[in-house]
């Protein structure tokens, strides 16, 4: 999610490419969300902002909604 967002083969849609690449990652290997997907991409935005799109913060953020589907 971090490389595919912050390379740019697109002009403008790599934020939004790596959020909709990420859920179904998740999703193709059993995972879930327990956070509203509006937050999640507000929080990702939030996170380029900031500059801290990358995976010392991904992994914790990630890790803190994720959950195994049952």
């Amino acid at each position: 999610m971090e490389s595919l967002a912050n390379k740019h083969p697109f002009v403008d849609g790599n934020k939004h490419i790596a959020f909709a690449a990420a859920d179904v990652f998740l999703r193709i290997n059993g995972w879930r969300s327990r956070r509203a997907a509006m937050q999640i991409h507000a929080e990702m935005i939030e996170m380029f902002d900031k500059q801290t799109f990358d995976i010392e913060h991904l992994t914790p953020w990630l890790r803190g909604f994720a959950v195994v589907a049952e």
